[in-house]
């Protein structure tokens, strides 16, 4: 069980439906019509990834431009080969460390 003064990581704060608005929260720190879009489960602040969505956004409508998802996923693809490469150089290195070993 965890205790009121330890922090919630930002995948369960994500995951979590339903949370009150913090007792820091006052009026002038409500959400936008544009920023409640991006407040996955209603909590009435925005998680760090919800913050990042948000920036990507157009201020006036909500909408995240084509060009700003494009470049999202160039940035994914480029990631996904570099997990790859990590991928084969670790069973490379943990080949070598099997045959060293054996031997």
């Amino acid at each position: 069980m965890m205790t009121s003064n330890k922090m919630i990581d930002e995948e369960t704060l994500d995951t979590i439906q339903g949370l009150p608005i913090p007792p820091n929260c006052d009026e002038s720190n409500r959400l936008s019509a544009v920023s409640k879009t991006f407040d996955r489960g209603g909590k009435g602040f925005l998680s760090e990834s919800e913050k990042k969505a948000r920036e990507l956004a157009n201020d006036d409508t909500g909408e995240i431009s084509p060009s700003a998802a494009i470049d999202l996923v160039k940035k994914q693809r480029g990631m996904e080969k570099k997990v790859k490469y990590l991928t084969i150089i670790n069973i490379i290195n943990l080949l070598a460390l099997i045959a060293l070993a054996i031997t």
